[in-house]
Parts: C-alpha cells; structure tokens; sequence
C-alpha cells in the first residue's frame, strides 16, 4: 500500500488514487493463491513500470544544478542524476537517493524534484541512481549496483 501526503489532498495518510483504484478492482486471493509460486512471464513490467510515480511540483527556493552521469562501476557504467546546490560551495556531504519501485521499477528522473530539495535542504550533493530493475537484472543486482556507487562516492 502505498500512503502519500499532500499531492493528493491537505490531510495526511491519503491513499494514493491510482493505487486505491486498481486495489478497489481487484479480486480477493484465497490464502493458497497468495502463497503459489509466480510465474514471472505472465506479468507485463512495463505495463506495472508506467504505472509507478506521480506529477510532483519542485518546492526548491534556490537554484540548484542537476547532470545525467554515468557511475563507473566493476564491468559496467549505470545513469544517475546528480543534484547539488548552485550558490553554495560544494562540500563532501552526499547522498545516494534510491527512488524505490521495489528493484523492478522506477527511475531517477521521475524523483527529481524531491532529489533537488533534499539536495537544497541538507545542502549536499545527492545521487539519484538508475540501479538495475529485475526481472531482467534479478536480484541482488540492483543491491550490487547500490554497495558499488557508494563506493564510487566515496
């Protein structure tokens, strides 16, 4: 379940509509069905992907500079947007932002906006990362893509 605030009203712990919705629609599963091995070729990702984030407004009150990069890793390179503030000095302070999705979904551009004010309001340099999504990259891939930009940071 996901619980959002204020894009979808001025109280706390609103659902977010799209989830509620598509909760609403579906059948309930018996205790066997919950349990049953998946079959992961019956699921459609993308059709799940498109579904994931929502429009979010930029609450940043300063100038702040986002760049794609690539992040050298062992055998590969993976995209990342890096956030920092423009009129402060730089400082060694950094934050790698993992966007959620559940290592299947997701991506750094969509949590942009919220990578700029975390970057503005803790006056650091934060690094949204595109880890690998599963199930093309099963998982701990994209736990590996994460412990290896750390790395990177550091």
């Amino acid at each position: 379940m996901i619980i959002r605030n204020s894009a979808y009203g001025e109280e706390w712990g609103l659902l977010d509509p799209k989830v509620l919705e598509r909760t609403k629609n579906k059948p309930l599963l018996s205790d066997e069905e919950a349990m049953a091995p998946i079959d992961l070729s019956t699921i459609d990702f993308q059709n799940a992907r498109d579904g994931m984030g929502s429009p979010n407004k930029d609450l940043t009150s300063s100038s702040i500079i986002d760049k794609s990069i690539l992040v050298q890793c062992e055998n590969r390179y993976i995209p990342a947007i890096v956030c920092r503030p423009a009129s402060k000095i730089p400082t060694r302070n950094a934050c790698l932002y993992l966007h959620g999705g559940g290592f299947i979904g997701g991506n750094s551009s969509t949590l942009l906006n919220q990578c700029r004010l975390i970057a503005e309001k803790a006056n650091c340099t934060v690094i949204s990362l595109d880890y690998r999504l599963a199930p093309e990259t099963p998982f701990p891939g994209a736990l590996h893509d994460s412990y290896e930009t750390v790395q990177w940071i550091c």
